[in-house]
């Protein structure tokens, strides 16, 4: 269950997954039949640490990240962003955070273009749910809290194989 305000779409999860490159080798390849099974396998292992990363680290609220985090993947599917990606060319995690950094950045520059051309554009900013303020660490380094995010998931399914394993 999730706490405060925060969202339970795509699971419980805040800590980025350990990289399958099985997957993500199969989800680059967008001719195939398989593309939009590998594809949405990476958006449901991805998605819970892009959210919480845009709620933490750009402090966005719930309704805003969701949608962000919604709009970063629908444009890594439409512009194919992942055609160029192998394990020789560093970590998919890596990978993943500077992509979603150009993203927000392009993001927060087209917004700002609208407010000076006129339009106006209300965002909401949530600083306070109990969930952030509990994984409020001190974030001078955004590389490092996607790294921890992701080193902690790690630790939690490694955690949950080992506790499956016993109880059989």
């Amino acid at each position: 269950m999730a706490r405060g305000k925060e969202t339970t779409f795509m699971g419980q999860g805040s800590r980025f997954p350990d990289t399958i490159w099985s997957i993500i080798l199969q989800a680059k390849e967008s001719g195939s039949e398989n593309y939009m099974k590998y594809m949405s396998v990476l958006a449901s292992m991805y998605w819970r640490p892009v959210y919480k990363y845009i709620r933490v680290i750009w402090n966005k609220s719930v309704e805003d990240a969701k949608d962000l985090t919604q709009e970063f993947f629908t444009n890594i599917l439409e512009k194919d962003y992942l055609k160029n990606i192998s394990p020789e060319n560093g970590r998919f995690r890596t990978y993943v955070i500077i992509s979603l950094k150009h993203f927000l950045i392009n993001m927060k520059d087209k917004r700002t273009a609208k407010k000076r051309g006129g339009d106006s554009i209300t965002l909401s900013i949530e600083a306070s749910d109990t969930d952030i303020a509990a994984n409020n660490r001190s974030i001078s380094n955004p590389e490092l809290f996607f790294d921890q995010e992701w080193a902690q998931t790690v630790i939690s399914r490694s955690l949950r194989i080992l506790k499956d394993d016993l109880e059989s």
